[in-house]
């Protein structure tokens, strides 16, 4: 994500992924027993290309894919490239087997 006003360091991300899990129980989601933790907070840059607002091939392949598999409508700028991102460390095996949510909300917030 790219931002100049969210706080993005693991502690804050680790808030969010704790609220983001206690959203998806009350809806009825089964985590699994999964629990977001420090340890398991990571951010990746690679995937960033040229900057903010310059398409990747990576990000228009996930783009295409996401809108042809899922139905899924994602923009060059934050969305594609977040999923480019994971579907580069899942093919490479980078995800540890973990629970992996793509969280969608068409906005920073």
């Amino acid at each position: 994500m790219v931002n100049d006003r969210l706080k993005l360091d693991p502690a804050s991300l680790l808030g969010l992924a704790r609220r983001s899990a206690a959203l998806l129980r009350a809806r009825g989601a089964d985590l699994n027993g999964a629990e977001p933790a420090l340890d398991t907070i990571r951010t990746e840059t690679a995937w960033l290309g040229n900057g903010y607002a310059h398409p990747t091939r990576a990000g228009d392949h996930a783009l295409t894919r996401a809108s042809t598999q899922a139905g899924l409508t994602l923009e060059h700028t934050y969305t594609a490239k977040a999923l480019a991102a994971l579907l580069d460390l899942d093919a490479t095996g980078r995800l540890d087997g973990g629970p992996v949510v793509f969280l969608q909300t068409h906005g920073p917030r």
